[in-house]
C-alpha cells in the first residue's frame, strides 16, 4: 500500500507514465557513514510487496561514487526526492559536515528540506538496520521521538537542510543539532550536538536549558526536590525576550506553571515559597547551558547576532566575555488552568 501510495504522489508531481514510476527505486531515509577513506552510503528503499522495506548500502572514496555504487546494487534507479531524513555519523560530524552540505545543495535529484539527524555513539547504518529490524523504517519515527518527549516539548526545534545552511551563514550564531542512538533493540532521542561552524564539537545533555534560552521549549516538566519527595511542575507557555547592552545579556523569561504532583506539602506551603524553589532550579539549569557553550567557545543562543546589529565588529571570543542574565516572571496556575494573580 505504501509504495502505490508513493506512486500515486509522484505520478502526481512528476509526468512520468507508470513504466517509468515501476522503474525506480524510492528511498525514504539515508544514512552516511565514512570508515577507511571510504563513505558509506545506507538506504532504506520502498520494496515490491506491501509494507515492503529494504535495505541497501553502496562505498566509495567520495559521495558521488558511493551513490553510484549503491544504485548499482539496485534493479532500478535510485530515486532520491522523496528523502525526508538524512543521518550522519557522528565521526563525520567531527571531520565536518561542509562537504556533505555542498554535495546535496548542488545535487537536484533530491530535494534540501529533509530533517538531519547525527548519529551518537553509532553508525548511521547501524540506526538504519534497528529501524528496519523494528519495522519502524517511517521517517516520521524519528522526527516523533523529539516531538514527543517526557521532560520536553520542543516548540518548533527542527533541523532540516536549509535551516542548517541559514544558521552556518548566519553571523554570531553557532548551530545544534538532534542526535539519536541505539537503546534496548530502539531508536531513541540522545544528547543535543553542540557545533563550531560546521565541526561537531560536543554532546550535550543540557537540552532544556538550551531549549529554552533558544525560544525552542513549549513545556518543559521539572522535578522539584524537598525533604519529603519531590514535586512534580510542568513549565509551559514559555517565552524569552533577550536585550543586550554592551557585553551584558538580559533574558527575561516568562510562563506558567501547573503542579502536577505535590509531595512537598510541608516544605512548599505557598506559592510564593513554590516559584522561589522553580526559578532556583531553572536558574540552575540554565547556568549550565551557558557555562558549557561558553567552555566551546560556540554561541549556539545567537546573541553575537543581535550584538553584531550595534557592533560590526565583533571579536571572535566575544562570547566567552558576554555577561548574562536571566531574569524570571512565572505565574502558577490552579487547578482549572487559572493563573493566580498576587
Amino acid at each position: 500500500m505504501k509504495k502505490w501510495f508513493l506512486l500515486c504522489i509522484l505520478f502526481l508531481l512528476t509526468s512520468c507514465d507508470y513504466k517509468e514510476l515501476n522503474e525506480i527505486s524510492i528511498s525514504t531515509v539515508l544514512g552516511i557513514d565514512k570508515k577507511d577513506n571510504q563513505y558509506i552510503i545506507s538506504s532504506l528503499i520502498v520494496g515490491k510487496e506491501e509494507n515492503e522495506t529494504i535495505l541497501q548500502n553502496g562505498t566509495g572514496t567520495s559521495l558521488t561514487t558511493a551513490f553510484a555504487n549503491l544504485n548499482l546494487n539496485l534493479s532500478e534507479n535510485l530515486y532520491l526526492n522523496h528523502v525526508q531524513t538524512i543521518i550522519i555519523s557522528d565521526d563525520l560530524a567531527k571531520e565536518g559536515l561542509e562537504p556533505i552540505l555542498n554535495y546535496f545543495i548542488k545535487n537536484d535529484s533530491i530535494q534540501n528540506n529533509f530533517y538531519l539527524f547525527l548519529a551518537h555513539n553509532v553508525s548511521s547504518k547501524q540506526i538504519l538496520e534497528t529501524l528496519l529490524e523494528s519495522n519502524n523504517s517511517d521517517y516520521n519515527t524519528i522526527t516523533n521521538i523529539f516531538k514527543y518527549n517526557d521532560e520536553i516539548e520542543f516548540s518548533d526545534k527542527t533541523d532540516t537542510l536549509t535551516e542548517l545552511v541559514d544558521t552556518l551563514l548566519e553571523k554570531g550564531k553557532e548551530p545544534t543539532l538532534n542526535t539519536v542512538t541505539i537503546s534496548k533493540e530502539r531508536v531513541i532521542a540522545s544528547n543535543l550536538a553542540i557545533l563550531k561552524k560546521d565541526k561537531l564539537k560536543a554532546f550535550s545533555e543540557n537540552m532544556i536549558g538550551i531549549a529554552i534560552l533558544s525560544n525552542h521549549a513549549n513545556h518543559i516538566v521539572l522535578n522539584i526536590a524537598c525533604k519529603e519527595n519531590k514535586s512534580v511542575v510542568e513549565l509551559g507557555s514559555i517565552h524569552v525576550k533577550t536585550k543586550t547592552n554592551g557585553k551584558k545579556i538580559d533574558n527575561y523569561i516568562t510562563g506558567n506553571i501547573s503542579v502536577k504532583e505535590n509531595t512537598c506539602g510541608k516544605t512548599i506551603k505557598n506559592e510564593k515559597q513554590l516559584l522561589k524553589k522553580v526559578e532556583w532550579e531553572l536558574q540552575k539549569i540554565l547556568k549550565n547551558s551557558i557555562n558549557e557553550s561558553k567552555q566551546l567557545n560556540s554561541d549556539i543562543f545567537g546573541y553575537g547576532a543581535l550584538l553584531s546589529k550595534k557592533n560590526k565588529n565583533l571579536k571572535t571570543d566575544y562570547f566567552t566575555d558576554l555577561i548574562i542574565e536571566n531574569h524570571m516572571n512565572f505565574k502558577i496556575k490552579d487547578k482549572e488552568g487559572d493563573v493566580y494573580h498576587e
